[in-house]
């Protein structure tokens, strides 16, 4: 579920499949399960969003099963001026799975929006 079937379909990607796999799994399951509990009881935050008045750069994997596209698209509408940056051949952890976009996209979100300098 945290990686697309790109990155989970590669064998050169296996060494790093195993090592967070056991990064995952050595997690106190209470602790997981209380994450996930407030993950999905919390209450729905996209009302909100169009209070947002910072730049806003949200990110998502093409193939991102938690957080899918479309649920991207919805929070991008909700706030105004937001961009919206899918990551190709990319689940949820775009991150891992595609560190030179997300890095790319990233460096070129903040630098578009660093601040002048006063004169």
């Amino acid at each position: 579920m945290m990686f697309g079937p790109a990155f989970l379909s590669n064998p050169d990607n296996e060494r790093l499949i195993k090592r967070w796999r056991g990064i995952i799994t050595s997690n106190s399951r209470v602790g997981v399960y209380r994450a996930g509990q407030a993950i999905f009881r919390r209450p729905n935050v996209l009302p909100l969003l169009g209070a947002v008045r910072t730049p806003t750069l949200l990110m998502t994997g093409a193939d991102d099963m938690p957080t899918p596209v479309e649920t991207a698209r919805r929070a991008q509408q909700a706030i105004p001026d937001a961009e919206l940056a899918i990551i190709p051949a990319a689940g949820h952890s775009s991150p891992i799975e595609q560190p030179e976009a997300v890095t790319k996209r990233l460096t070129s979100f903040l630098a578009a929006h660093a601040a002048v300098p006063a004169s």
